[in-house]
């Protein structure tokens, strides 16, 4: 059984996710899973999976936890938390990611700023230190990855969002060639129909990989419960769905996404808003 689960793990790793690719250059944290993995317009999206311009519009410095499961096998989980503040200049994020297991894991540990620019337009960067360990011969490989990310009050009911991963084009050097981590641009928006009521859009392009299209629905039955659903469509059409708890300085999410050949995947999460 341990053997069917490790050789499950590398087929995984090197068929959806090749060294490229990592795995943590998804953008999969509870609230966004649920919406369809729909993110780079968020507004409020306080884990360490985001458009670094969210951060912007926080009042309240924020710690975000989050777990994340892929396929119900416990080596293709990954863990990731955050802390944001604001300063009177800008707002400032220290971040934290891990996944993996023995045979191969990955790191991230990274540095973001945030600033409102104008009342309608915000910008955000990040820098990441990433280090994969491949195998026993190689050992672990590292670079640093650069984010950019820009959201636009376009109007009071509709934001736009645009996020750039590896501009630079950082790569990691095994002992054979040279790989280029995936750069990616990310473009989306929300339309709020009322207070209630959130629809998103989105466009996810990764450089050498088709385009996952992404769209949610958020509704907000009362200030404390919050129920999502969504789909992303790639080669396959992803449904998911979640659900969200706002108890006092407590928020609480949980997403679901149902792969048709590899299963289900699950992400789960608190954020602690200090000050509140």
């Amino acid at each position: 059984m341990l053997f069917k689960r490790y050789v499950f793990c590398v087929f995984f790793l090197l068929s959806v996710f090749p060294i490229h690719a990592l795995v943590m250059q998804q953008i999969e944290n509870p609230r966004s899973l649920a919406l369809g993995k729909s993110y780079v317009m968020l507004l409020d999206n306080n884990y360490a999976l985001a458009n670094q311009a969210s951060a912007s519009f926080l009042s309240s410095s924020t710690l975000a936890l989050s777990y994340h499961n892929r396929f119900v096998v416990k080596e293709l989980s990954s863990i990731s938390a955050r802390y944001s503040m604001p300063t009177p200049w800008m707002n400032v994020g220290f971040l934290y990611r891990f996944f993996g297991f023995s045979l191969y894991h990955e790191m991230i540990a990274g540095v973001s700023v945030a600033k409102a620019l104008s009342s309608h337009f915000s910008l955000g960067a990040q820098v990441d230190y990433v280090s994969v360990y491949v195998s026993p011969e190689e050992g672990y490989l590292s670079t640093f990855v650069p984010q950019l990310g820009i959201i636009i009050k376009a109007t009071p009911s509709v934001n736009l969002g645009i996020h750039a991963y590896n501009f630079t084009f950082a790569n990691l050097q095994t002992s054979y060639q040279e790989e280029y981590l995936q750069p990616y641009l990310t473009a989306g928006l929300d339309y709020h129909m009322d207070q209630k009521v959130l629809l998103l859009a989105q466009i996810h392009k990764p450089l050498r990989e088709e385009s996952t299209l992404s769209a949610g629905i958020e509704y907000t039955i009362a200030p404390e419960v919050i129920v999502r659903t969504g789909m992303s469509l790639q080669q396959y059409l992803q449904p998911s769905f979640g659900v969200g708890l706002n108890i006092d300085v407590l928020q609480f999410d949980v997403g679901f996404q149902y792969h048709p050949v590899l299963g289900m995947s699950v992400s789960s999460g608190v954020v602690f808003i200090f000050g509140k």
